[in-house]
């Protein structure tokens, strides 16, 4: 399998994962993960509610339209939503304090 020939580097940052929605911080389980992600659906609610329950409140969407972006509202109209659809969007990611 393809997969197997990529060396993966250790985590700097967790990534909530679309297959359980869970956070994940071992990077041993990735390369397991991305092989369920391509038949297992997506948990975007869970992953979406796990984040906002870790303290996540901004989100950005990168790409044409606010598709995700609405459907996060839906789930906690109190988050921030960004969307990022051309390279003079960019500058709204100045309204993120880190």
């Amino acid at each position: 399998m393809e997969l197997e020939k990529i060396n993966l580097t250790e985590l700097e940052i967790p990534y909530v994962t679309n297959v359980t929605g869970e956070y994940v911080s071992d990077i041993s389980k990735t390369k397991e993960l991305l092989v369920k992600q391509i038949s297992s659906p997506v948990k975007w609610e869970q992953s979406v509610r796990n984040m906002i329950n870790n303290g996540v409140d901004t989100f950005v969407e990168i790409g044409p339209g606010k598709t995700l972006a609405g459907f996060i509202r839906k789930i906690d109209r109190n988050v921030k939503c960004i969307n990022i659809s051309t390279v003079d969007d960019l500058d709204k990611l100045k309204e993120i304090s880190l």
